[in-house]
């Protein structure tokens, strides 16, 4: 049981913050298994943010890059866990 989780977001190319997730609600996730849960990203309204974003989408393919910590429950209460992830778009 994943109890929060905090994390930022990155596009790979040119290491530029996207901006800082929260999953504040419990998520249960099976050993070796996946689950899909949703949260909202807080993101700085910059010009050079948007013009990297429109430059990402007019290529076509992009990578994001997701670090955070979450924190696991435990019999001897929640520990937290780093953890990275990738995804691809496009």
């Amino acid at each position: 049981m994943v109890e929060r989780a905090s994390y930022r977001v990155y596009f790979r190319e040119g290491d530029a913050k996207i901006g800082d997730g929260l999953i504040s609600s419990e998520a249960y996730i099976p050993a070796h298994a996946a689950e899909y849960v949703k949260s909202e990203i807080k993101t700085p309204l910059a010009v050079d943010l948007a013009k990297m974003l429109v430059h990402q989408l007019e290529h076509g393919q992009s990578t994001l890059d997701f670090q955070g910590i979450a924190h696991v429950v435990t019999s001897d209460g929640p520990v937290g866990m780093t953890f990275k992830a990738v995804w691809k778009l496009g």
